[in-house]
């Protein structure tokens, strides 16, 4: 804070605190109502169902935004370390090429990538002893990229198995 203070001025830093604002009110707005949409349509369709949705979606994140950061993040850590590897891997996998991708390619992959997320998860549970006897068989483990490689080999051999079979 003082930092941002000291170099933009009060000005400046108070025209970031605005953006940050926005930017976090833009934030919840799209998730309460992307929610709200996303259960709505599960349910079928009830404009009642989509403002209790949202209603109880503002007050849980009214309650989680009195929690303190570390706690937040103590919680949410482990959802993210099995997300964001599935995600990065469906985005790379829809951006390949169509003869590079098929849905056996998808399966292996994903599968792959999201038993190295568990393992991730596990690390992060179990601790030290857990994480240093992980970190010495699965590279890039220790920055918690061990599903890269093994998601790759996936790549590569159910594509190979693919062209075989073909």
């Amino acid at each position: 804070v003082e930092l941002a203070q000291e170099t933009l001025g009060v000005l400046g830093h108070s025209a970031l605190a605005v953006l940050v604002s926005l930017a976090c009110f833009s934030t919840a707005v799209a998730i309460v109502t992307g929610t709200s949409d996303f259960v709505t349509s599960l349910i079928g369709g009830s404009d009642r169902v989509f403002k209790l949705t949202a209603i109880v979606a503002s007050l849980l994140g009214l309650l989680m935004g009195q929690l303190n950061v570390s706690i937040i993040l103590d919680i949410g850590l482990p959802a993210i370390h099995l997300i964001y590897p599935v995600t990065i891997c469906l985005i790379l996998l829809n951006l390949s090429p169509e003869r590079f991708a098929s849905k056996k390619v998808f399966i292996s992959v994903v599968s792959v990538v999201v038993l190295f997320s568990v393992v991730d998860i596990f690390k992060y549970f179990l601790g030290d002893g857990f994480s240093a006897q992980v970190d010495a068989y699965i590279p890039f483990s220790e920055q918690y990229l061990g599903w890269v490689l093994p998601g790759l080999i996936a790549f590569v051999s159910a594509n190979l198995l693919q062209k075989k079979t073909a």
